[in-house]
């Protein structure tokens, strides 16, 4: 099973979400600020988001997309040359 991390920052923090902990890190050293265990939200893909951050939030969904396509496209590939 393949363990996803969800990035973005507020330009003084970086928040990670994985596993169903969310963690802020402070930007310029990288020290943990704190980290909530999200008690009752499950261990899925969190999605984080900031007020009027849409360009940026735009990017990064097209990243992620982009980088999930070559994924399946990579698995799909892999299935066939196995199957062959």
């Amino acid at each position: 099973m393949h363990e996803f991390v969800t990035v973005s920052s507020d330009g003084e923090r970086v928040y990670a979400y994985s596993g169903g902990h969310l963690t802020a890190l402070d930007m310029d050293t990288g020290r943990v600020l704190w980290t909530n265990g999200l008690p009752g939200y499950g261990y899925g893909l969190g999605t984080i988001c900031f007020p009027g951050d849409a360009s940026a939030m735009n990017e990064v969904v097209r990243v992620a997309a982009a980088a999930a396509a070559e994924q399946l496209g990579q698995a799909a590939a892999a299935g066939s040359a196995s199957a062959a």
